[in-house]
């Protein structure tokens, strides 16, 4: 569409029609949003374009601008990075801010790059997938203050800068990564105490940003380290001087933390938290489901500390509030997830539990069990360690041939592999042969789409290799050792016919 007017406008033959800057900036902008694996240079080629027309003068009024250059910073920003094009990307971003940066420099005030400028940059790098891409985002930022800081801009870094290289150590490898985050929002708190500018201000997102870092980079104190962050977010709000007053987000993504927290008391220390976010009687605070599941999967994590127990006792009582006073519907996850707590746990008691808690579920009008929630008993059977086996076995197939027939939910992958771990733990291997069940569910599973690697696993530990061979490749042959690595699996699966694995996102 740009050729053409670009044309109609030399030829004349539309004198009313000419391209003007925005027509080259939301090229750019369309370029950024396409799937075009070179759409970062198609970007730069756009602004180069203008420039040349610019330069020869062969349309009035075409200079570039600081709009245009941030235009494909963005461009670049928004591409998916593998590999290589991540740094290949990150460098052409760092190339057209110092480029900006030089020819104002020398007078083109017109191209002076400004907050976005430097925050698109930012996160290019943040985003760039490299070993070190934060702290590439960061030196960047610093490269920034350091210029405001010496006069060359009159703007610094803000929010929206500081929490992107936050976000961009939440996702390094580095060892350390927590420290940096947690240093950078320190900083944001001191700065704007010192200045009160809106600008510097660490936002709820900021807070939420590090938490999240301080989960995926050190789960062993993530909780106590989290608790502190919100602790401190509190103290800064109470002195009044405009900081950010911590609300339902921020506390759920607290529970979070404790839930994923290897600490001995998180489970208790994610119910206390609950409790007080119920009993403050604030709209902005009040509990809703997410801040139930997230402590549900608190006791999930303790499951072999009385957590199966605990959860099922917090669903009780969640159960046991009033609508109005509860103030949501629960979802079939807060469910699925105490089931998946009894199945972690070992206690004698754990399939009875569940399958109760499943005959509860099949009985209500508002919440209907899922193909996760039965595949959750079945899989509490395959691993139940109490003393009646037989009746462990028993549900679970009680529970696999409700799927069967269900006109609902139907059984997937998770659920056929599970179900054969169930047989494969209950008889011996020649039992299994004899038996017939393994060839029945195979099929089932096979006529389904669902077999995948999971399927194949589970298959060949439950039964001898001579019948794995005979339902899985009944014409290859006697080939030895048919499964025995994850390469031999991995070729199976492009042996068998694609129809039996065609809703396993294989090829």
């Amino acid at each position: 569409i740009l050729d053409e007017l670009e044309r109609h406008y030399l030829e004349g033959s539309l004198p009313n029609v000419r391209p003007i800057v925005k027509s080259y900036s939301l090229t750019i902008a369309a370029i950024g949003n396409s799937l075009e694996q070179n759409a970062a240079q198609m970007a730069e080629d756009v602004l180069r374009r203008l420039e040349q027309i610019h330069q020869n003068g062969t349309i009035p009024g075409m200079s570039p601008s600081t709009a245009i250059f941030n235009s494909v910073i963005k461009a670049i920003a928004r591409v998916k990075k593998t590999g290589e094009d991540g740094r290949t990307h990150a460098l052409q971003a760092q190339r057209l801010l110092t480029e900006m940066t030089e020819r104002a420099k020398h007078g083109e005030t017109a191209v002076q790059p400004n907050e976005r400028s430097w925050g698109c940059c930012i996160l290019v790098w943040a985003d760039s997938g490299l070993p070190n891409a934060a702290a590439e985002a960061e030196r960047v930022l610093r490269s920034m203050d350091l210029s405001f800081r010496r006069g060359e801009i009159d703007f610094r870094p803000n929010t929206v800068c500081y929490t992107t290289v936050i976000r961009a150590w939440s996702n390094s490898r580095l060892p350390g990564a927590a420290d940096r985050a947690e240093e950078i929002l320190m900083k944001m708190e001191e700065q704007y105490e010192e200045t009160v500018d809106e600008r510097l201000k660490p936002s709820r997102i900021s807070y939420i940003t590090l938490i999240d870092c301080l989960i995926k980079q050190d789960p062993y104190n993530a909780g106590r380290r989290a608790q502190e962050t919100v602790d401190r977010m509190i103290r800064l709000y109470a002195k009044g001087v405009g900081f950010e007053r911590p609300e339902k987000m921020v506390f759920n993504t607290l529970l979070n933390a404790w839930a994923k927290s290897k600490d001995s008391d998180a489970g208790i220390r994610a119910e206390h938290l609950l409790t007080w976010m119920d009993e403050v009687d604030d709209i902005h605070v009040r509990p809703d489901e997410i801040s139930f599941c997230c402590v549900l999967n608190a006791w999930a994590n303790k499951a072999l500390s009385g957590g199966a127990r605990r959860a099922e006792a917090l669903l009780n009582h969640m159960e046991s509030l009033s609508p109005k006073r509860r103030g949501f519907q629960p979802s079939i996850i807060c469910y699925n997830i105490v089931i998946k707590a009894w199945s972690r746990s070992r206690d004698p008691d754990a399939v009875s539990r569940v399958e109760e808690l499943l005959k509860h579920l099949e009985t209500r009008d508002d919440i209907h069990p899922d193909t996760t929630t039965y595949s959750s008993v079945i899989n509490c059977c395959a691993y139940y360690h109490g003393p009646d086996m037989n009746m462990a076995y028993e549900v679970a197939m009680r529970t696999y041939q409700k799927m069967i027939w269900s006109t609902k939910e139907r059984p997937n992958s998770i659920t056929y592999g599970t179900i054969i771990k169930v047989i494969g733990r209950h008889f011996n291997s020649r039992e299994v042969d004899e038996s017939g069940q393994l060839q029945n569910i195979f099929r089932h599973c096979s006529e389904r789409g669902y077999v995948d690697m999971f399927v194949l696993y589970s298959l060949r530990d439950a039964c001898s290799p001579n019948l794995f061979k005979e339902i899985v490749l009944p014409n290859e042959g006697n080939q030895e050792n048919t499964g025995e690595k994850d390469t031999k699996f991995e070729s199976i699966l492009t042996k068998i016919p694609s129809s039996w694995r065609r809703n396993c996102g294989y090829p």
